[in-house]
């Protein structure tokens, strides 16, 4: 079996297929197995990587506790041990701290990064993990195999265990086949706590692709949000459906997003994907599509701080996957489609995306008060509202007027917030598939068709 000395310590090491060097790296108390059936996919393009962190499975046990710099050494040392100079790098769970210090502390080895399900601190207040899973993974009381159970029951999504039981059996088995000790365990658990670099990812410069699923309750998704926007050159990929261990829920995707990543040239930072090379209008009466396709790279908007410019393609590919998504939640030709906010970028999205759609752009003006907005509501009946955050006092105040907030998605908010449909910017960390076959249906429209339903306070100050 393959060992490396690091130091004083050995690791256990498996090294798999051809290619260029991916480095694997284990979370919190696991050693390199549950790596083992998405290796199995990487491993047809690159030479894939696994070991085991100092504490766990065959690798030494020294007293604890181990910092993460320590464990980064750890991982960079058998790297070099092997004679690799250049590897990417992809960290799950506390894995993903491993990795952020090693592209931080060794940023000339990193080619490219991958973090998963993690975040830029382990202090569970930031985390802000459910009970329930901050009781599973700080409890050691019971069975080594109630113990075992305990922890991958929380890091899956809920139905996962009973709907794969090999699989969750499997890791189980393994469990208690190297069981780890409270040293190895422990010794882990104090660095992965002690462990906080938010303000030094602004340093990495590395291209960054962050994966997370949306059902995590050991690192909840918004944690994957927050650390996309502390590292400038990063993109995001939610996985749907998918727990904590989402590598293991969704081998094919997870295995496609990272080989598509390291095979590409660069990197796009960013939540959308590429724009397409051919651009086409949905109809007629698609501006936005037919000035894109006569003038795309000319400037068509920016923010107020002019540092945010916008092609006429990069707004009508935006423009374009906020009509996809609108279309997936059952926005068709002629419903109403709401937005409370003052004047933003993404409200001129939200207009170009019912056009495309023949859906109809209700603005409210945010002027107005509260009963009034309510009465323009219940008048207008909205299938969805597009909400600025600042504003959802003026809805909760207006009852029912407005659709449950199920349906309403939040601007300024990188991430979700409880109850809600999502935050904006999520709809851009969406998979957005061009072909024909799944997208929208493009509506017939005339030059009588509604757009826009427009209210304003005359003289009287009552909407009109």
């Amino acid at each position: 079996m393959p060992y490396a000395k690091i130091g004083k310590i050995s690791l256990y090491y498996e090294k798999k297929g051809n290619g260029f060097p991916l480095l694997l790296i284990q979370g919190l108390g696991y050693d390199h197995r549950p790596y083992m059936w998405l290796a199995g996919e990487l491993e047809k393009n690159f030479t894939v990587i696994m070991f085991d962190n100092r504490g766990v499975g065959r690798s030494d046990v020294p007293p604890g506790p181990y910092s993460i710099e320590e464990m980064a050494g750890d991982a960079v040392g058998m790297v070099k041990k092997l004679g690799i100079s250049k590897i990417a790098v992809m960290g799950i769970s506390m894995g993903g701290y491993i990795a952020q210090m090693i592209a931080l502390k060794y940023p000339e080895i990193v080619d490219k990064l991958i973090i998963g399900c993690s975040y830029f601190s382990g202090d569970p207040s930031k985390l802000k993990m459910s009970q329930e899973a901050l009781e599973a993974i700080t409890r050691r009381d019971g069975t080594l195999e109630e113990i075992a159970r305990r922890g991958l029951c929380v890091a899956f999504s809920k139905d996962y265990p009973a709907k794969h039981p090999d699989i969750f059996e499997q890791l189980v088995r393994w469990r208690l086949e190297l069981p780890i000790t409270a040293t190895g365990y422990f010794g882990q658990l104090q660095g992965a706590m002690g462990f906080d670099v938010e303000k030094k990812l602004g340093s990495i410069t590395c291209p960054v692709l962050i994966l997370h699923g949306d059902q995590d309750i050991v690192v909840p998704v918004e944690r994957g949000f927050e650390l996309h926007d502390a590292i400038p050159n990063s993109k995001i990929k939610v996985l749907e459906g998918c727990g904590h261990l989402f590598f293991i829920e969704n081998i094919e995707e997870t295995a496609r997003t990272i080989t598509s990543f390291l095979l590409s040239k660069k990197a796009e930072p960013g939540r959308t994907a590429p724009y397409p090379q051919k651009i086409e209008p949905w109809h007629e009466w698609d501006f936005l599509g037919k000035r894109a396709s006569l003038s795309p790279a000319k400037i068509a908007i920016m923010d107020e701080t002019g540092k945010e410019k916008f092609t006429y393609s990069m707004l009508n590919e935006r423009a374009s996957r906020v009509a996809y998504f609108l279309y997936s939640l059952g926005i068709r030709k002629g419903q109403r489609v709401g937005l409370l906010s003052q004047n933003c970028i993404p409200a001129i999205e939200i207009f170009y995306a019912c056009a495309k759609l023949g859906a109809i752009f209700v603005p409210f003006n945010t002027r107005l008060s509260s009963a009034e907005i309510a009465k323009i509501a219940s008048d207008v009946s909205p299938a969805i509202l597009f909400l600025d955050k600042n504003y959802q006092e003026v809805v909760l105040s207006a009852g029912e007027a407005f659709p449950p907030r199920s349906r309403q998605i939040i601007i300024g908010m990188k991430h979700r917030i409880k109850d809600y449909l999502c935050g904006y910017d999520e709809i851009f960390a969406r998979e957005f598939n061009e072909q024909k076959e799944n997208a929208p249906v493009c509506p017939v429209i005339t030059s009588i068709d509604p757009w826009v339903i427009l209210f304003t306070g005359g003289t009287t100050g009552t909407p009109k």
